[in-house]
């Protein structure tokens, strides 16, 4: 019987995740409602599985992905979301995760992709409409979707602006725009933060980037 951890902040969907866990002859060993929880709980424990959900009320649950990779390399890291972004699976792969289930693609799914990740596989559970995950081959269309954080984190990149100084001028810690940054490479298909900000200098996809621009005005932002 594997041991699970689930990172996940609302008590009702954990209740819900545990249940059916339970049902499949899983054993639930924590759950973890922080991202410094989820953090604390799978160093101690070293689980045989973490079911990572997106976001919590103390950060973005991506900003572990690697450094769990580090602290817990036996532990399988499955990624489960509602969010909307289509190009989520990608960038939660790329930062090491081992698989990405999308919450609309139901238990049965859910239990199955548990399965294979413990199995070793690679697993992606995508909804229907989005049909594969983005692998972007060379450079990818500029009309690529970045989050406004992401977006926010480019056009700081553009003007030359430091981590730690993103951190302050976002109001959050330097490992979350570390993340954020890694998103955006990711989606740009590029590999340093000065490809990146040629491929958006060459696409326009930051504004004017004058004295007068505040990067953080969100009636800049080209990509909610």
């Amino acid at each position: 019987m594997p041991d699970i951890v689930l990172g996940e902040d609302h008590t009702a969907v954990a209740d819900a995740l545990a249940t059916v866990l339970a049902d499949d002859e899983g054993c639930v060993v924590a759950v973890a409602g922080t991202v410094a929880g989820v953090r604390q709980v799978v160093v101690d424990r070293q689980p045989d599985l973490l079911l990572l959900d997106r976001w919590f009320p103390d950060g973005d649950g991506f900003a572990l992905l690697t450094e769990l990779a580090e602290a817990a390399p036996d532990t399988r890291i499955l990624v489960i979301t509602a969010d909307a972004d289509p190009g989520l699976a990608h960038v939660a792969l790329a930062l090491g995760a081992h698989g990405f289930v999308h919450t609309t693609r139901g238990a049965s799914a859910l239990l199955g992709a548990i399965g294979r990740a413990l199995a070793g596989e690679k697993v992606v559970e995508l909804p229907p409409r989005w049909t594969s995950v983005p692998q972007p081959r060379g450079r990818p269309a500029p009309t690529i979707h970045l989050t406004t954080r992401e977006q926010q984190c480019l056009t700081l990149l553009v003007q030359d602006v430091g981590t730690a100084q993103m951190a302050e001028a976002l109001a959050v810690s330097v490992t979350t725009v570390r993340t954020h940054v890694q998103a955006v490479m990711t989606k740009l298909g590029v590999h340093t933060r000065r490809e990146a900000v040629a491929y958006a200098a060459r696409h326009g996809l930051v504004p004017d980037t004058g004295a007068a621009h505040d990067p953080l005005d969100p009636t800049t932002e080209r990509y909610a």
